[in-house]
C-alpha cells in the first residue's frame, strides 16, 4: 500500500515539474518531530509578543515585508482553491469553502466522480416559480408608472397587519430603520401617497414581502383577502424592483440602500441554497454604500446631523456584515476591506433615545444593557475578527503559524467580550427567553465556531504528524463538533412544538453552510483515521498506533456525523447542498465505520436528548505547552445511552478504499494540492 502511495506522489511531482511548477517541500509531508513549540505565559509562541518583524527576511525588496517561513509553514500557508471550467461557465472556489474540503475526502470524492456531478441537484426551476431571481439583475419588464405601482398597494388594514408582522418578527434588519421615524413616514404616506418618494414606497413593498415570508414559514394564514403566500411574495418583490428601477437606484438617495438590502433579503430567503446572483447583487449594494460614503465615520462631516450619522453607522454595520458572510458563503473574499473605512460601530441606544431633531446623541448605554442594537454591535466585534481570518484564508501571501495563533487570540478576545445575555446557553436554560434572543445567541456562537474552523483547518491534518500544529487540529475538530451539536439542538427546536417552531425562518442557507463546513471537516478527520489505521504514523497525542482514547474520539465523531446525516436527509429533496451533504455523509459513514456500532453502551459516546455533545478539555496553546493532551478522553465521558437501532454499515479497510472505483491515482497522504 505504501508503494502505491509513493508511486502517486512521484507521478504528481513529475507532472508538476513538466508544467514548470515547483513541487511542495518534501519536508512538509514527512513525519515531524514530536517536539512541542515553546509557548509563553499568554499561551502564544515565544517571541510573539516581541517585535513582529524580528527574523523577517530582507534579501530583496520583494520579500522585505514577508515573514521567513520554514518548509512546513511554506507548504501549509498556500491554498489555491479550485477553478472549475466547462463549455458554459468558469467558476472559482476558495480552499476555505466546504465543497473544497469535501474534495480532499477521497472516499466521498470517488463516489461523486462515479455517480452525480457535485453541481447537480434539484432544479430550482422545478422548485420555484415566478419571475427570475434576482429580478433586479435578471429581468423586469419596463417599470410601470408610480401611479400603477400605487394601484398595486393593498388596502390599509392589510398593509397595517403586514407591517406589524415584520416589526414584531424581530428581524435582524429592523435596526436599519428608526421605528418612531418610520411610523411618522408611514402615516404621512397614507395621507399623501402621491407625494411619497418612490424609494420609500419600495421600502414598504420590501417590508411586506418579508412579512409575507414570515407568514408562509409559520403556516399562518395571510390577512384577507390575500392568499397563496408565494404568489403574494412574488408580487411584492416585483413591485420593490419596479420602485428601485423607477427611482434609479444607481444614484442612491434616502431609503434607497435600505430598500436594496431588504430586497436582497427577500431574494435570499427564496432559496434553500446559496445563489450566485445574491453575491453579485451584494456587490452592487456595497459599491453604492461606498458611493454614499458610509465607510467614513460621520463625526468627521459637519453637514451630517447626529440622527443621520447614527443611522448611517447602523446601515454600514449591516452592509459590511452581510457582505462578509454572503461573500464567504459563496467562496469569495469580502468586497469590503477592513482598512478601507473608519466608521465606528453604532451606539447602544434605544430608538426613543434620539430623533431627527436631536442636536447631539446621548451617551451610549453600557454594553451590558440589552437594546435592539445590542446584537448588531456585538456582531460587529466578532465579524471584525472573522474578517481578518477570512482575509488570511483567501490571501496568496505567505504567512507564519505565529500569525495564525495571533488571529486565534484576537478571536477569543472578541468572543469573551460578548455580553452575558448574548452568550450561548443550553435550551433548557432558555425556556423563558424569546425566540429571537435564542437565535441571536446561536448566530454569534456559529460565527465564532466557524471562524475557528476556517482559521485552523489548513493546519488540521498536519497536526496529526507534528505536535507543533496539534493545537490547530484540536481546535478545528472541537469547533466542528460544537457546530454539529448546535445543528442538532436547532433542528430539535424547530420541530412542531419546539421553542423555535414559529421562528424557524431564522434557519437559512447561511447557517446550513456553517453546518456543511463542520460536517466536511469531521469527514476529513475520520477519513484520515481510516487512511492511517495500522500505519504506525506519528500521532500527536500518543506516538504510534491507535489508543483507547483515539477510539473513543473516533466513535464520537461518527456519532455526530450520523446525527448530521439524519438532519440533512430531512431536507435533501428540496436543497442541492443538503443533498450533497447527505450523500457525502452516507458514503463516508458506510466506508469508515469499522464496528463501532457493536460496542457496548458504556463505551459508546452519545448525543444528549437536547442535541449537545460532550465537552473537550483545555486545548489552548498554553495547555499544550504544559504537556496536557487534548481532551479526547473527555469526549467519551458523557451520559451513556443505548445505541440507536439502525442498520450497521459495512466495514472497509484502507486497502478496500484504495481499490474503490474512482480512487485510482488519488493521493491519500497530502492534505492539500
Amino acid at each position: 500500500m505504501k508503494s502505491r502511495i509513493e508511486q502517486v506522489e512521484h507521478l504528481a511531482v513529475a507532472l508538476m515539474k513538466q508544467q514548470g511548477l515547483a513541487p511542495p517541500h518534501a519536508e512538509a509531508y514527512q513525519e515531524g518531530s514530536a517536539e512541542t513549540a515553546l509557548l509563553n505565559r499568554s499561551g502564544l509562541p515565544k517571541g510573539l509578543e516581541d517585535d513582529w518583524h524580528e527574523g523577517w527576511g530582507a534579501e530583496d525588496d520583494a520579500d522585505f515585508d514577508r515573514p521567513r517561513l520554514d518548509p512546513d509553514e511554506e507548504a501549509l500557508s498556500r491554498d489555491f482553491g479550485r477553478i472549475n471550467m466547462d463549455q458554459s461557465s468558469t467558476s472559482y472556489r476558495s480552499g476555505a469553502h466546504w465543497a473544497t474540503i469535501l474534495e480532499h475526502i477521497t472516499e466521498v470524492k470517488g463516489f461523486f466522480e462515479s455517480t452525480t456531478p457535485l453541481n447537480e441537484g434539484p432544479d430550482e426551476s422545478e422548485v420555484r416559480s415566478g419571475p427570475p431571481s434576482p429580478i433586479l439583475l435578471l429581468g423586469a419588464s419596463e417599470p410601470p408608472s408610480k401611479t400603477d405601482i400605487l394601484a398595486s398597494m393593498p388596502e390599509k388594514t392589510v398593509v397595517d397587519r403586514l407591517v406589524s408582522r415584520y416589526f414584531n418578527s424581530k428581524d435582524l434588519a429592523v435596526v436599519m430603520l428608526h421605528v418612531p421615524t418610520f411610523q411618522q413616514q408611514y402615516e404621512a404616506f397614507w395621507e399623501d401617497p402621491d407625494g411619497t418618494s418612490v424609494a420609500w414606497i419600495g421600502l414598504l413593498f420590501s417590508i411586506m414581502c418579508l412579512a409575507t415570508f414570515f407568514y408562509r414559514r409559520t403556516g399562518d394564514p395571510l390577512p384577507e383577502p390575500l392568499e397563496r403566500a408565494h404568489e403574494v411574495m412574488d408580487a411584492f418583490r416585483v413591485c420593490t424592483a419596479h420602485c428601485l428601477f423607477l427611482g434609479n437606484y444607481t444614484k442612491p438617495g434616502p431609503h434607497t440602500l435600505e430598500t436594496l438590502l431588504l430586497h436582497l433579503f427577500s431574494e435570499y430567503v427564496r432559496s434553500n441554497d446559496a445563489e450566485s446572483g445574491i453575491y453579485v447583487m451584494m456587490g452592487i449594494i456595497v459599491r453604492l454604500a461606498l458611493r454614499m460614503g458610509l465607510h467614513r465615520d460621520p463625526a468627521q462631516y459637519s453637514k451630517i446631523s447626529p440622527f443621520q450619522g447614527e443611522m448611517r453607522r447602523r446601515l454600514w454595520a449591516m452592509v459590511s456584515q452581510t457582505d462578509l458572510l454572503i461573500s464567504f458563503q459563496s467562496g469569495f473574499p469580502s468586497t469590503i476591506r477592513q482598512e478601507q473605512g473608519d466608521t465606528e460601530p453604532p451606539s447602544n441606544l434605544f430608538d426613543e433615545d434620539f430623533d431627527e431633531d436631536s442636536k447631539d446623541l446621548p451617551p451610549s448605554r453600557p454594553r451590558t444593557e440589552m437594546t435592539p442594537v445590542s446584537y448588531l454591535i456585538t456582531k460587529s466585534a466578532l465579524t471584525a475578527a472573522f474578517r481578518r481570518i477570512a482575509e488570511h484564508a483567501f490571501s496568496m501571501d505567505r504567512t507564519s503559524y505565529e500569525t495564525v495563533l495571533k488571529l486565534d487570540h484576537d478571536l477569543q478576545a472578541a468572543q469573551e467580550s460578548i455580553p452575558a445575555f448574548l452568550q450561548i446557553r443550553s435550551m433548557d436554560r432558555s425556556i423563558t427567553d424569546p425566540a429571537y434572543l435564542i437565535m441571536q445567541r446561536f448566530y454569534l456562537e456559529l460565527l465564532f465556531q466557524k471562524s475557528r474552523c476556517v482559521l485552523h483547518r489548513r493546519y488540521m491534518l498536519e497536526g496529526r504528524r507534528q505536535s507543533r500544529f496539534a493545537y490547530s487540529r484540536a481546535t478545528c475538530i472541537e469547533a466542528a463538533l460544537k457546530l454539529l451539536e448546535h445543528q442538532s439542538a436547532i433542528h430539535n427546536e424547530i420541530q412542531r412544538g419546539g421553542q423555535l417552531y414559529r421562528d424557524q425562518w431564522f434557519v437559512s442557507s447561511l447557517t446550513s453552510h456553517d453546518f456543511l463546513t463542520a460536517a466536511m471537516i469531521l469527514c476529513l478527520e475520520v477519513s484520515r483515521d481510516g487512511a492511517e489505521k495500522g500505519e504506525g504514523s506519528w500521532r500527536p497525542y500518543e506516538a504510534g498506533g491507535r489508543s483507547t482514547e483515539d477510539e473513543g474520539r473516533r466513535k464520537l465523531l461518527i456519532k455526530a456525523l450520523e446525527r448530521s446525516r439524519e438532519i440533512w436527509q430531512a431536507s435533501k429533496d428540496y436543497s442541492r447542498e443538503a443533498r450533497k451533504a447527505y450523500e457525502a455523509l452516507k458514503v463516508m459513514l458506510y466506508k469508515v465505520n469499522d464496528g463501532e456500532r457493536g460496542s457496548t453502551a458504556s463505551s459508546t459516546p452519545s448525543i444528549r436528548p437536547d442535541g449537545s455533545l460532550s465537552r473537550l478539555r483545555d486545548t489552548t496553546p498554553a495547555a499544550l505547552s504544559r504537556g496536557e493532551q487534548p481532551g479526547w478522553e473527555a469526549l467519551c465521558a458523557t451520559e451513556t445511552a443505548d445505541a440507536p437501532d439502525e442498520a450497521s454499515y459495512e466495514s472497509m479497510t484502507i486497502e478496500d478504499m484504495l481499490d474503490f472505483p474512482g480512487n485510482d491515482g488519488v493521493d491519500w497522504v497530502r492534505p492539500f494540492p
